[in-house]
């Protein structure tokens, strides 16, 4: 079975802006179940891992502003996980997991509390309104130049008196004793930037013959390989395997998918580095093993992080979206 891995609906961001490479059974996988019978209606996970390619080095080869409308440059910021730039890692095979019982989407996004104060908002609101400080308004240049006066004025005091007495006032607090006003805040809650998707995935297996337990120890081995690092890295000259370096761990590409299609109900991602892998030898609390020493059941949770942002343009209704 050839796994296309592309989105359902003509609209799917995922099919249009960032196709996925297939995987096929001609490379070989690693499944557990081991022998999981895949249908159309089949629910499982996909993992396919690749070299890291440093985002600086990637040429786009998408274009990127034909669906989404925002030009080259949402193009150049993802050419590193585009699929033409994706290079299957050496060594590692692709491996179909079963859908883990905790799956869930996790979205953030930085948001902060600004204090402006009064004179700051009153300029930053006509200069929003006009582009320019609203300097023609009576009414609004007393209110800010008061405002402003009697702030550097107590702001000049209490700088003086810490200064002089070596105390630790703030400005609210002289304000407050002397006058019954403090300065307003104006507290605004300001957007700041987006977050990158987190999410970790944990499955328990147990072996029920000698093939499944091998199927295990490479499932747990590929993860663990995948996690780190190299020695050494490539320099100017041709030397592949310079002390001075590491080379970069690889990525992994994860997908949820239903038969050979993207499953449409869950959040899937964009290429993955593995930050934490969890493997537990003994999950059911004791130490139970096969003949040659092999566990009777093993635990494994891995923790991946996005390597690119999502932006609101790759949320869709149709088909298979982040």
């Amino acid at each position: 079975m050839a796994l296309n891995l592309k989105g359902r609906g003509k609209n799917s961001s995922i099919a249009t802006l960032l196709p996925l490479v297939p995987i096929s059974d001609a490379e070989g996988t690693i499944r557990y179940p081991s022998a999981y019978p895949i249908s159309k209606t089949t629910d499982y996970v996909a993992f396919k891992f690749y070299d890291y390619r440093p985002p600086f080095q990637a040429i786009n080869n998408s274009g990127g502003g034909e669906f989404i409308g925002v030009g080259q440059v949402y193009g150049a910021y993802n050419a590193s996980v585009q699929t033409a730039n994706l290079v299957k890692a050496d060594g590692f095979t692709p491996i179909f997991m079963y859908m883990p019982q905790d799956i869930q989407g996790q979205y953030g996004a930085n948001w902060g509390g600004a204090s402006f104060g009064a004179t700051f908002q009153a300029l930053a609101r006509t200069m929003g309104r006009t582009g320019l400080p609203n300097l023609g308004s009576l009414g609004d240049t007393i209110n800010v130049v008061s405002t402003g006066l009697k702030t550097a004025t107590y702001k000049a005091t209490v700088d003086a008196l810490n200064t002089g007495l070596k105390t630790s006032v703030s400005l609210s607090q002289l304000m407050g004793g002397v006058s019954g006003t403090i300065v307003n805040p104006n507290v605004e809650m300001m957007y700041e930037s987006p977050e990158l998707r987190g999410f970790q995935l944990r499955f328990k297996m147990q072996a029920r013959n000698k093939e499944e337990s091998i199927a295990i120890k490479k499932i747990c081995y590929q993860f663990k390989k995948a996690l780190h690092a190299g020695f050494g890295g490539s320099v100017i000259g041709g030397a592949t395997h310079a002390g001075g370096f590491i080379t970069v761990p690889k990525i992994v590409q994860v997908s949820f998918m239903t038969g050979s299609d993207l499953n449409v109900y869950v959040p899937q991602y964009k290429p993955c580095a593995i930050t934490q892998v969890d493997v537990n030898y003994t999950p059911d609390g004791a130490w139970a093993p096969l003949d040659g020493g092999a566990p009777v059941a093993t635990e494994i949770s891995v923790t991946f992080k996005e390597t690119k942002l999502i932006y609101a343009q790759e949320i869709n209704i149709e088909g298979a979206s982040y």
